[in-house]
């Protein structure tokens, strides 16, 4: 009786327990918290200090075509949803910060707008092309990163925005 119990333990676990622990070692484990420090006008923009609230990261350029759609998209959105914990934060990618700033104050930016001269910031989130977002949640984690910006986009990226927020 011992040897048959222990044959169909052993079955048991080659059917069972053995192809459950490595679906379960191969499932996505959720992204760690991300932490940022963007330099803007008057000290720096950090991230851990708007833990609890969604933040849309954006980063662009004076020279950016679709950055002049998504500025006043931008704008809408803080409107919209800053009362539900919406930050919205622009970095640009200019070298020449006066560049930057009259673009932001050209199309009116209302959200906070931060400056990553050398890149390094566009690097730690693997920005491929401008405009470029990355939509951080209550937690810290990043939940979507979008590139580009078009009038049917931005439909997509506010579904997004909404869903963080929820």
């Amino acid at each position: 009786m011992k040897s048959f119990n222990s044959v169909r333990i052993r079955q048991f676990l080659a059917l069972c327990v053995v192809p459950l622990v490595v679906l379960l070692s191969s499932c996505e484990k959720p992204a760690a918290p991300v932490e940022f420090v963007a330099p803007i006008d008057d000290g720096v923009f950090n991230s851990v200090q708007y833990k609890g609230e969604v933040i849309y990261l954006d980063f662009w350029a004076s020279w950016c075509v679709p950055c002049r759609e998504s500025f006043p998209w931008m704008n809408d959105m803080l409107d919209k949803y800053s009362e539900q914990g919406l930050q919205v934060i622009g970095v640009s990618l200019d070298h020449d910060k006066a560049l930057a700033k009259r673009f932001a104050e050209e199309f009116k930016a209302r959200f906070t707008v931060g400056y990553d001269v050398d890149g390094t910031l566009a690097n730690q989130f693997e920005v491929k092309g401008l405009p470029a977002s990355v939509l951080i949640n209550r937690e810290g984690r990043v939940v979507a990163t979008h590139t580009g910006f078009n009038a049917d986009s931005a439909v997509k990226y506010e579904e997004s925005i909404l869903k963080a927020l929820q």
